[in-house]
């Protein structure tokens, strides 16, 4: 009676897990695929797979078995053409803007009882940017692994190609790139204009207060490479572009400055940040060997006023570094209260590399004490 129970036991438990439905496709998103016509799919080779039974009745006992054939790389094709791309044999300098690389891959298989899933992951990625536009992870499970592959991908790309994945919902992604003021080699208005037509931000926050706002974009026409760069791509493209310095920096830092200046080590420093920035412009200022420099001229900066003793100077520097510290915490604030009460998807922010290393310090402590999260990236991370 025991076993008999036990036995019972067992072919439920596998019943019910056997019976258990396929888990959700993952779907990540992190832009739209709107506007992409072409896509590039790498070729994929076939894969042939069998099931069998045998079947038994009053004349005998029979086998049956059965064969099919899936190329991945073809199911995903057939579904894309179906929505109304174009499958392109190779990447095309002219059409990277609007096409779509699909990478896929098999990742993992679940057990279900009876029988084993398939799971595979497709990602649609930039064929400019090379930068993930979407992801989706699901399993299949049918006859044959062929069937089980057939299954998931299709499971993928309906996820995928949703009407909803049209339209990203505002997700308030905005990248940190830091500038310097004033033109230098590389460091120049029309190469940070590239950047900006690589990103197509919806919105820029400027390093600047709404009085040098007016300035740069009213009457005066002032101009910054910062301001020079957005006036370029606006003539291309009409985006919001939006003051968010607070409080201005004092203008007594210059006296500091002018002692700084007679020091030749000091001197030395700033001629090689001079020199970096020239040759290697907007990688150089977002790099941690930016940081680093901008870090020993500080340092040096402490020993000059340890050895000048001027008392007049070092309350200068105090309240310039208080000043300094007012200032960026105001422009984190100020983008952070615009994100709260607009929607975007993408941003570009710009400050000067100056301020790099502490305003990404800052914006990593707000994001861990606030409630309302921002979704930041820095240009040029791996240099």
């Amino acid at each position: 009676m025991r076993t008999i129970r036990l036995i019972t036991v067992i072919l439920t438990t596998v019943l019910i897990n056997s019976c258990a439905p396929l888990k959700a496709p993952i779907i990540i998103k992190k832009d739209t695929i709107k506007g992409y016509k072409y896509v590039f799919i790498s070729p994929t080779s076939n894969l042939t797979s069998g099931s069998g039974g045998v079947y038994g009745g009053q004349y005998g006992v029979y086998g049956v078995s059965t064969s099919k054939s899936v190329n991945s790389g073809d199911v995903i094709s057939g579904i894309l053409l179906k929505e109304g791309y174009t499958r392109i044999p190779e990447l095309k300098p002219e059409l990277l803007d609007k096409t779509i690389i699909v990478n896929y891959g098999e990742s993992g298989k679940r057990n279900r009882g009876l029988g084993t899933t398939i799971e595979v992951t497709i990602q649609f990625i930039s064929a400019k940017t090379y930068t993930p536009i979407c992801s989706c992870t699901a399993e299949g499970q049918g006859e044959t692994e062929a069937d089980d592959i057939r299954q998931a991908i299709t499971r993928c790309l309906a996820g995928l190609l949703t009407k909803e994945n049209w339209f990203v919902s505002a997700m308030f992604n905005i990248t940190l790139i830091c500038t310097a003021h004033k033109e230098i080699g590389k460091c120049n208005s029309i190469e940070l204009f590239k950047i900006i037509e690589e990103y197509n931000p919806e919105i820029i926050f400027e390093e600047i207060s709404p009085n040098v706002y007016d300035e740069c974009y009213g009457i005066k026409n002032r101009l910054t490479l910062e301001t020079s760069a957005i006036k370029i791509y606006l003539q291309k493209q009409k985006i919001k572009h939006i003051p968010v310095v607070g409080s201005e920096l004092t203008t007594d830092l210059d006296k500091k400055f002018e002692l700084m200046t007679k020091n030749s080590h000091y001197r030395s420093l700033l001629d090689n940040l001079m020199a970096l920035e020239e040759k290697y412009g907007f990688k150089f200022l977002n790099s941690k060997q930016c940081d680093e420099l901008f870090e020993n001229i500080k340092a040096l900066e402490k020993l000059i006023l340890r050895a000048c003793n001027d008392e007049i100077l070092h309350r200068i520097t105090q309240w310039g570094d208080e000043t300094v510290d007012t200032y960026e915490n105001e422009i984190i604030r100020n983008v952070y209260l615009y994100s709260e009460q607009n929607k975007y998807d993408k941003a570009l922010m710009f400050i000067g590399a100056a301020h790099r290393k502490s305003i990404i310090q800052k914006l990593q402590e707000y994001e861990k004490e606030g409630n309302f999260k921002l979704n930041w990236t820095f240009y040029n991370e791996m240099w």
